[in-house]
């Protein structure tokens, strides 16, 4: 009963998201927080399939890229290493792991030395830093299927999460490691 609960606001909170997108062209910004009682949630791991490669026609751009503006930034993260393992307290808006990283070179080691790992646990990403929209397809290409989503966590999204450097997988249990 709580996974279809969990679903179904899943599903809602794409389609309320993806309305905003929509009624903002260009604009990542737009949908940075859908609500905030204090513990903002991201709402990239619920847009992911909006940028989807189609691994047929490698020059189409996805749907998803064409209503967020590059680049895409976080100013209150920067590549490196977590201070120390830390946890959510209340992880309950985890529908799947997420994790966050940027186009760097720190991030892209990262995603290619864990990505089976990723992979298993159906694991989405979000890409807190990338300078174009060349950069995340590289992403998405060495991310190889694993669904990833541009958003920039500023606006209290990495304060709350307690972490301002990446990457980092923070699984449905709440803990938030490298």
């Amino acid at each position: 009963m709580r996974k279809a609960h969990i679903g179904t606001f899943a599903s809602a909170i794409a389609t309320a998201a993806l309305f905003v997108f929509m009624a903002h062209p260009g604009s990542a910004q737009a949908a940075k927080v859908i609500h905030d009682s204090g513990l903002t949630v991201p709402s990239a791991q619920y847009l992911a399939q909006l940028f989807s490669l189609n691994q047929d026609d490698a020059t189409e751009q996805p749907v998803g890229t064409k209503i967020v503006t590059f680049p895409i930034t976080t100013a209150s993260m920067a590549p490196g290493a977590l201070a120390a393992p830390a946890t959510l307290k209340q992880p309950v808006w985890l529908a799947q792991p997420v994790f966050f990283i940027g186009a760097d070179d720190r991030s892209k080691a990262w995603l290619q030395s864990k990505r089976d790992e990723l992979r298993r646990i159906n694991a989405i990403g979000i890409v807190v830093q990338a300078a174009s929209y060349e950069d995340f397809r590289k992403l998405q290409l060495l991310a190889n299927g694993i669904p990833l989503a541009p958003a920039s966590a500023d606006g209290g999204l990495a304060q709350s999460l307690g972490v301002s450097a990446y990457p980092f997988l923070i699984r449905t249990d709440g803990s938030i490691a490298q």
